[in-house]
């Protein structure tokens, strides 16, 4: 879950986005949002893991979920009310009507639905509300004058469009893979070491079933770590990145928390596991082999993501990297590779570096060329630094120094693809690298908010949109791109599951990319009523990955605008509020743009798997 405040402190860092991904609730990381409900809803200790079935389910039984811990007050009542949450989120973030508007946007599944879903459990994810009309109104302007005026249409939730997803990435966290205290098996619901909730492999086995049934592959990413990140929300809100501390320098214990405080943890070194990089070298092991082990049904990974955005430059990770850090980074996913190829000694693994550098480059040319590899590179406008000689102020945000850029520079960055300056992918380009773009999206100019009631801004965005799609399939070995986060395994992100998607789940909540074949098949969806092809062969599901097809993931398939994942009397597994929907956001929730379904209601995401003329021949825009 990748969850921010819902303010922003005059000491925060930049990246600190109030009400991101969600508004009806906040904590500054998964983990403190976790561990502020054990607070909150009563005294608490370990609670007594629930043991769902074994680690790999069978071909004919998918693991059921576990009783619903009970509500009554007592001892455990915070640990049974966190992990009743985090349940609600893995299996009603992201729902297979979602699933099915990613493949192909049908008319809507519930014209007229039920505005409180209360989904029961069930193995696979729950129902979901349909969109509700179109999205409401932006606070603020838009950057500035379009280049001109192009084919947009209203936004009509009930237009039927393919969208052409083929293919996903589901991020998860490293505590996937942990036992609960007092547990044998990381199916079992209970509290991580740390503090996670435990049992998103059940969510996550769910979701590769729904996703293998659909012909949609899997790019599986270990997108948090242990600290990933400084003084960002990713998992933790550590003060210090320690996942890819160089050897000796971050031992397991106590982590300092940003901003002040500290992480407690029971988890103590062992033969194997005495630093903090040792816990997600082993975590992605630990899936690796999992993944070797799923039934045919459920068999429908094609890439594994060892690690998301090591950041190699000092602070913002936009610098030159040192030397040490660099050298940190490549020892972190050598030994992530020897751990992760015994179980998978043939699927493509996926590499994430922030920013590619030269050492990097060298790193990567000494992998094995028998064992598949790809990097992954983000594309993200928003937060490029403003020309002053063309920026665009803003009146409801005049002092944010990335505001603003006018469309036309917009543009122009956009079409610059591979050598857009800070940005760019060349470096993988001329070192012959198979790359696909994991992240992009259509937020722009710091998040400004943006009125999508416009119609000159609808058409600036659809043009942006199918830009980015030109200059990504356009690149010599590109092998996928975008992101999407779908946030919970299908939910779990966007992101940005376990939840299915941005969207990010699954253990770590989830966020889910999107992919689109750049070559479409011709082939007709099926109708209704029609015989139901079968699964794909998983060599099919890979090849939708493999160097030989195109793509983009994007950032991500919904937002989690209205969405409330804590159980009440009335709404024991969670909530969609009134006037909301995965299609569409509260009136004033500041990142519509994001989620790849409201941006088809609006008439702005167009079909992935069609190839663009929007930066060589604009008028053309489709």
């Amino acid at each position: 879950m990748e969850i921010n405040p819902s303010t922003k402190g005059k000491d925060a860092p930049l990246d600190l986005r109030p009400q991101w991904m969600y508004d009806q609730v906040e904590a500054k990381s998964e983990l403190d949002f976790v561990l502020d409900l054990r607070r909150e809803h009563g005294p608490h200790r370990h609670r007594p893991p629930l043991r769902p079935p074994p680690l790999t389910p069978t071909p004919t039984r998918q693991a059921q979920p576990s009783p619903s811990p009970s509500p009554s007050p007592s001892p455990r009542a915070g640990d049974a009310f966190a992990i009743q949450t985090m349940k609600n989120h893995w299996e009603g973030y992201y729902t297979e009507p979602m699933l099915d508007a990613a493949k192909a946007l049908t008319p809507n599944p519930d014209p007229d639905p039920d505005p409180n879903p209360d989904p029961s459990p069930s193995p696979s994810p729950g129902p979901s509300p349909g969109p509700s009309p179109g999205p409401g109104p932006g606070p603020g302007p838009g950057p500035g004058p379009g280049p001109g005026p192009g084919p947009c249409p209203n936004p009509n939730p009930n237009t039927a469009k393919a969208l052409g997803v083929n293919a996903m990435r589901v991020p998860v966290g490293y505590w996937i893979m942990d036992t609960p205290v007092g547990g044998s098996s990381p199916l079992e619901y209970g509290i991580s070491p740390e503090g996670f909730v435990t049992g998103g492999l059940n969510s996550l086995y769910t979701m590769l079933v729904a996703l293998r049934k659909r012909g949609i592959a899997v790019q599986l990413d270990m997108h948090a770590m242990v600290c990933n990140s400084a003084c960002v929300s990713d998992g933790m809100y550590c003060a210090q990145a320690l996942a890819f501390a160089p050897p000796g320098a971050a031992p397991i214990g106590e982590i300092a928390r940003c901003g002040g405080g500290s992480y407690k943890t029971t988890r103590v070194p062992r033969a194997g596991e005495a630093s903090w990089g040792d816990v997600g070298v082993n975590a992605v092991g630990a899936l690796a082999e999992w993944v070797a082990a799923l039934p045919a049904e459920a068999a429908a990974v094609a890439a594994l993501q060892l690690a998301n955005e090591p950041a190699l430059a000092a602070d913002g990770g936009l610098g030159g990297p040192s030397k040490s850090k660099e050298d940190a980074v490549n020892t972190f996913y050598q030994g992530a590779i020897e751990a992760v190829r015994p179980h998978l000694p043939s699927l493509p693994l996926i590499l994430s570096f922030i920013p590619p550098s030269a050492g990097v480059m060298t790193f990567l040319a000494g992998l094995s060329s028998s064992e598949p590899h790809m990097v992954d590179h983000h594309f993200y406008l928003n937060w490029l630094d403003v020309d002053p000689a063309t920026r665009v102020v803003d009146p409801t945000n005049p002092d944010d120094p990335k505001c603003c850029m006018p469309w036309a520079d917009i543009h122009r960055r956009a079409c610059a693809g591979s050598k857009a300056k800070g940005v760019g992918w060349q470096v993988y380009v001329e070192a012959r690298q198979r790359l696909i773009i994991g992240e992009w999206s259509l937020a722009v100019n710091h998040d400004q908010r943006l009125d999508l009631t416009d119609y000159e801004t609808r058409y600036n965005l659809r043009r942006l949109y199918q830009e980015q799609l030109e200059t990504f399939s356009a690149t010599p070995g590109f092998s996928g791109a975008a992101r999407s986060d779908a946030a919970p395994p299908l939910a779990v992100p966007h992101p940005r599951p376990l939840r299915l998607l941005r969207g990010r789940r699954a253990a770590l909540g989830g966020s889910a990319l999107l992919v689109g074949s750049s070559r479409p098949t011709g082939r007709p969806a099926t109708a209704p009523g029609a015989r139901a092809k079968p699964p794909p062969k998983a060599a099919d599901l890979t090849a939708i990955i493999d160097h030989h097809s195109g793509g983009a993931f994007f950032w991500t398939l919904r937002m989690g605008s209205g969405w409330d994942p804590r159980p009440t009397k009335a709404h024991p597994h969670g909530r969609q509020v009134d006037g909301s929907s995965a299609w569409r956001s509260l009136p004033g929730y500041p990142f519509p743009v994001w989620s790849l379904l409201e941006m088809g209601v609006a008439g702005v995401a167009t079909p992935l798997n069609l190839s663009y003329t929007a930066c060589s021949a604009p008028t053309l825009l489709k």
